[in-house]
């Protein structure tokens, strides 16, 4: 495998066809959008649908082998302004694309999200850190600090899966922070990206912030790890900053750039 032996620096002896790509060889949440857009180039379209599983080395082998590769050359949008400018160019900002749509927060959706801060697999990573609001404190607290923020859903199934927000905006510095959480089945696959990406296209788009930040303790941060320098800066780190599980955790704080997003 190619791009796992040299785009992922894994020891050729280490991958074998029943290989875990999370849990033995270690690929993160960024290398799994790698890993998919490289299938997808060589035809395995399904292979970035938020149904598909893929768990091990073998499970991309047999993916390949379903295709012809040299078939197969991945197509490039058209550039919308290489053409000049016009009104019928202004559009309303990207929403949904074949995997996600982003859609308001609703009373219909509270109670997901509810269920998202209280779950065990995912509360402690989130907002309250495995404290557990009661639902009327939740609910008053849902805006509280925010911007700008969207309920996730898989657009195969239409079933909401987690949350983007915009919080702690600054318009006269142009800077903001954002977050994303999703659902415990989303996890170790990439597929969050695709959604977080579109999120912060729009609101690179719709708004002039240039500069955007996240707060990551280490425990997540290892779920991302591999894009620093490619998707984002390291600007900071809070020693022992956050505590769990019998320790303090670093708390890193990550920037995203308007032209790094949009380029």
């Amino acid at each position: 495998m190619h791009l796992l032996k040299d785009g992922f620096n894994l020891e050729t002896s280490s991958i074998r066809p029943d290989s875990k790509l999370s849990d033995e060889l270690g690929i993160d949440s960024l290398q799994w959008v790698e890993l998919r857009a490289w299938l997808a180039e060589r035809g395995v379209d399904d292979a970035i649908d938020p149904g598909s599983e893929l768990d091990t080395v073998g499970d991309i082998e047999r993916l390949l082998d379903s295709v012809c590769d040299s078939e197969h050359q991945p197509a490039r949008p058209a550039n919308p302004q290489a053409a000049g400018f016009s009104l019928a160019d202004v559009r309303p900002p990207t929403m949904r694309n074949e995997y996600f749509s982003m859609r308001p927060v609703t009373p219909e959706t509270i109670p997901f999200l509810y269920h998202l801060a209280a779950s065990e697999e995912i509360g402690f990573r989130w907002r309250y850190r495995g404290a557990v609001p009661s639902p009327e404190v939740f609910k008053a607290g849902l805006w509280q600090g925010i911007f700008a923020q969207f309920v996730v859903f898989n657009e195969v199934n239409s079933q909401p899966v987690g949350l983007v927000q915009l919080y702690n905006a600054d318009p006269s510095r142009g800077t903001g922070y954002v977050g994303a959480v999703f659902i415990q089945g989303l996890m170790h696959t990439g597929l969050p990206i695709e959604a977080f990406d579109m999120f912060l296209r729009y609101v690179f788009r719709v708004w002039t912030f240039r500069k955007l930040y996240m707060e990551i303790p280490a425990y997540n941060y290892d779920l991302i790890k591999s894009g620093r320098g490619k998707y984002f800066e390291v600007e900071g780190c809070l020693k022992d900053y956050t505590y769990y599980d019998g320790r303090y955790w670093d708390e890193y704080i990550l920037s995203l750039d308007r032209d790094s997003v949009l380029k």
